[in-house]
């Protein structure tokens, strides 16, 4: 830009915050994302959640990737880390792992993005397909989502009220870059993780589940986890 036209630029731009002020009018910079953070949402007690998922695997930002209608699914996932709580005739048992046999999770999970002109917040439709083709359905309507560029971090609390479950609370964090191709159309995920933390139960810990303060982290076992069109009663 030429030095004459910077000068012309930035005198016009007083000029305007002069008038506006004036006038008692405020612009309304909006701050690109109002988030809560991660220890807010989770609370100060469930840092070793995030410890196991791994700083590297949190993408920070104030102005993550849009994720509206962004939806996508992910055909098996390695577990990374886990911590089994196990209630045992009284005794809590602890289990970590992966440690030998097998740390491969044959579920499919699959994920819908989307905003509501309605909250600030992003919603999220999320299914569990296990090997046994059992189906687990979620829909959180206050998720957080933070990062940079087309990496991002998902986060909120979910919880369950599936019959039998006991109502778990959970912790739940999810992470990735976005991929397009080169037509800027959107293919899918890479570098996915997902992670969870029971928190609580609403009635008695159920006999067959796990206790509060289990944790499992995983990912992506394939190298893109696809785009689809898997949610049928799509928002958008």
């Amino acid at each position: 830009m030429k030095k004459h036209s910077r000068f012309w630029y930035f005198f016009a731009l007083l000029v305007l915050l002069s008038a506006c002020g004036k006038n008692n009018m405020d612009f309304d910079f909006a701050d690109p994302i109002d988030n809560k953070s991660i220890i807010d949402v989770f609370g100060t007690n469930n840092q070793d959640l995030l410890d196991a998922f791994g700083e590297n695997n949190i993408h920070f930002g104030p102005v993550p990737p849009s994720l509206d209608g962004i939806s996508f699914e992910v055909q098996g996932m390695d577990f990374v880390y886990y911590k089994r709580k196990v209630i045992y005739h009284g005794d809590t048992i602890v289990f970590y792992g992966p440690q030998g046999g097998s740390n491969y999770d044959g579920s499919t999970n699959y994920h819908h993005f989307f905003n509501d002109l309605t909250t600030v917040y992003t919603k999220h439709k999320f299914q569990t397909k296990d090997p046994s083709a059992h189906i687990y359905a979620r829909e959180n309507d206050q998720v957080y989502v933070i990062g940079h560029d087309n990496s991002f971090t998902a986060y909120y609390i979910e919880t369950v009220t599936d019959p039998g479950s006991g109502n778990p609370t959970n912790a739940i964090l999810i992470s990735g870059t976005l991929e397009y191709d080169a037509s800027n159309r959107f293919i899918g995920v890479k570098d996915y993780h997902i992670g969870k933390k029971i928190l609580d139960y609403e009635s008695t810990t159920p006999s067959n589940a796990y206790a509060p303060g289990t944790i499992e982290i995983k990912q992506q076992h394939n190298p893109l986890a696809e785009a689809s069109d898997w949610d049928s009663q799509k928002t958008n």
